[in-house]
């Protein structure tokens, strides 16, 4: 094993080295992902995933996520065991919550299965993927270690609740990885930025992405269950204060990009 997977110093992403991910199997993917995104979820997967923990692929929509996951494992030469390592959770079904630009998602009849469309955007990397359908809220995690958590599905307060609870307790210190995949887009998800703020001393920002969402933290101490219970508690108590907050330490994180996701977030809840 390198010395750089050994230590997973936080100074391997100061170079921004994803963006040199040769790109060619990652533009095939049918996703709502920036090239910076798929890169960065490819990379990560290739180059700093150890095979410690789990890969969680919450919010797999068509399986674009999963794919760059998988494209990144199948590349890492460290881990020898891949089969089963990406964890890909959605609904899988055709709603009304997303017109999307992708004929193949606005093509579904309603209310159909998109399982299809994900098999046949992994292929031959199928069992890289373990798959979960249906309702997340449904779901619980066997406990075991994770190592990088992709959460695309907190689009209410109770998914992101949910997830939390499911998944932050497993993350190991020093080691694990969120990719928070709409942090850093103009949005009225004011909950994530409320419960990152709330755990920032669980967490390090790491990278936010020029172009997408994608904002990566780095777990830098054990998260209990009784943490999690309490930062949910927690974010409903004083909107404007909570505002507030998360604009100093985002403003001190130093990134515009995510001021300014901060404050657009906030604007329906202050009204």
């Amino acid at each position: 094993m390198s010395s750089l997977k050994q230590e997973a110093r936080p100074d391997i992403f100061e170079g921004r080295e994803w963006g040199r991910f040769r790109y060619e199997a990652l533009e095939k993917p049918v996703a709502l992902l920036h090239p910076e995104e798929r890169k960065l979820m490819a990379w990560m997967a290739a180059n700093v995933y150890t095979g410690e923990g789990e890969i969680i692929d919450a919010g797999a929509f068509l399986g674009g996520s999963a794919l760059c996951f998988a494209e990144g494992l199948s590349r890492n030469g460290t881990v020898t065991r891949k089969d089963g390592r990406i964890h890909s959770y959605d609904l899988f079904r055709k709603g009304d919550w997303l017109q999307s630009p992708l004929p193949v998602w606005d093509d579904l009849p309603a209310r159909h299965s998109s399982l299809h469309v994900f098999h046949d955007q992994l292929g031959d990397k199928i069992a890289m993927s373990s798959l979960y359908p249906g309702n997340i809220l449904e779901r619980t995690w066997d406990g075991r270690p994770i190592e990088i958590c992709m959460l695309d599905c907190s689009k209410t307060q109770a998914l992101h609740d949910h997830v939390l609870r499911m998944f932050l307790p497993s993350m190991i210190p020093g080691r694990s990885y969120l990719l928070h995949q709409d942090y850093g887009i103009r949005s009225s998800l004011y909950w994530l930025h409320i419960t990152q703020y709330l755990l920032r001393d669980y967490f390090d920002h790491i990278a936010t992405v020029v172009f997408g969402g994608t904002t990566l933290f780095r777990c830098t101490k054990p998260i209990s269950r009784e943490t999690v219970e309490r930062v949910i508690a927690e974010q409903d108590q004083d909107p404007a204060r909570m505002r507030d907050a998360c604009l100093g330490y985002h403003r001190a994180l130093g990134d515009e990009k995510l001021v300014a996701a901060v404050e657009s977030s906030f604007r329906p809840l202050m009204r």
